[in-house]
């Protein structure tokens, strides 16, 4: 059962690094993973994803605040619970959080719940955003290459036989699957 510690601060406050080390050590970690410079909200942090790797059941992962383990409540959420699932306790000094003392662990279920909650409600949220964007005229993905009179020459020289689909993806400046596209969806009825 080892400690893991976890340090995150800006590249230009060493103090605010320091601070953290000097109240992890205090619990004699085993080691400690240091990530300086990560402020943004998806930036890549190589030292968090090194502690969690480093992290086996039993072990503690310990942080100085919560706002050291992501930069948003639901990133923090996900780890926690991540971190329970896996058997790992999770411990905030300053936050007076710890996984492994009961009132921890019914956090980290209420956590659980706000997770599984967020997940489900993602994919929903999603639906209604691309129905009001419909239901505004708004049609999402990429445009189309070729506008429907493109699509119309597209489909009267495939049918003419006088050009292979390269020399049409050629004129037109697209791909060949582009013009296969094209012509399988004039043959479906769908331009």
């Amino acid at each position: 059962m080892a400690i893991i510690g976890y340090v995150r601060s800006s590249s230009n406050d060493a103090h605010l690094t320091e601070l953290q080390r000097r109240e992890l050590n205090t619990l004699s970690p085993k080691r400690v993973f240091t990530d300086e410079g990560y402020g943004r909200l998806n930036a890549p942090r190589p030292g968090l994803d090194a502690a969690i790797a480093a992290v086996r059941p039993g072990d503690t992962l310990v942080i100085w605040r919560l706002d050291r383990l992501g930069r948003s409540a639901m990133q923090v959420i996900r780890l926690i619970h991540e971190l329970t699932d896996r058997g790992v306790s999770f411990r905030s000094l300053e936050d007076d959080l710890d996984t492994a003392s009961d009132t921890g662990r019914e956090l980290a279920r209420a956590f659980s719940i706000f997770a599984r909650m967020e997940k489900n409600l993602t994919p929903e949220r999603t639906a209604v955003g691309l129905a009001v964007a419909r239901s505004q005229g708004k049609v999402g993905g990429r445009k189309p290459s070729l506008s429907p009179e493109q699509r119309a020459r597209v489909i009267e020289m495939h049918g003419s036989k006088r050009m292979t689909v390269k020399e049409i993806a050629s004129v037109f400046g697209v791909s060949e699957p582009t013009i296969y596209r094209v012509v399988a969806d004039h043959r479906a009825g769908l331009s």
